[in-house]
């Protein structure tokens, strides 16, 4: 992200916000207040970039003000808009579940007040927090495979818990794109478990 610059937190503002954002729009009061609580918002200028195409998501942000233009690179390196967000929105929702590459950038077009939430494993709470983020994680993870079968979608959660697992322990992906490149070419080319025409 391009230089942002924090604001006074609000937690009555946060909650508000929150509660009319489309994803936390069903969360009752006590859930909205301990996501307010793990929340900062930022104030972006016009032109800065609030996301970029390419970078590991840290965080979900919530438009309060402003509007944003969300940018995707061709081949040619050449920027497109492709859709443009404001007040309510929210951007990198993945970011709450899983840590994939942010799939475009989102510029700010005029001054934008954003507010900024960790991953889910930073406002869930309790002992089990980091479990609970891992399990939410993989039941995505494992129904992006339920188009080749519910078997491989099974096996996606078991290993996806290990993965999981993995990242948590070694706080990044490193282990986990080894062991991944590692089982893909045992499933693919040793065991012949070709899924894909």
């Amino acid at each position: 992200m391009d230089v942002k610059h924090p604001v006074q937190h609000d937690d009555a503002a946060a909650r508000a916000l929150l509660g009319r954002c489309a994803i936390f729009r069903r969360c009752g009061a006590a859930d909205l207040a301990a996501l307010a609580s793990s929340t900062r918002w930022i104030e972006h200028a016009d032109g800065a970039d609030l996301v970029r195409e390419g970078d590991m998501p840290q965080e979900l942000l919530v438009l309060e003000h402003g509007y944003a233009q969300v940018i995707k690179r061709g081949a040619n390196g050449d920027e497109h808009v492709i859709n443009r967000v404001g007040p309510r929105d929210s951007i990198g929702e993945m970011a709450l579940f899983d840590i994939v590459p942010r799939s475009a950038t989102v510029r700010a077009d005029g001054p934008v007040r954003s507010l900024l939430q960790g991953p889910l494993s930073h406002f869930l709470t309790g002992r089990w927090r980091t479990w609970l983020a891992i399990v939410g994680a993989n039941i995505i993870f494992s129904a992006a495979h339920l188009y080749v079968s519910p078997g491989l979608a099974g096996i996606a959660f078991v290993v996806g818990l290990f993965w999981g697992w993995l990242y948590a322990r070694q706080g990044g992906p490193a282990g986990v794109s080894v062991s991944h490149v590692l089982l893909g070419l045992w499933a693919f080319e040793l065991v012949g478990l070709g899924v894909l025409p």
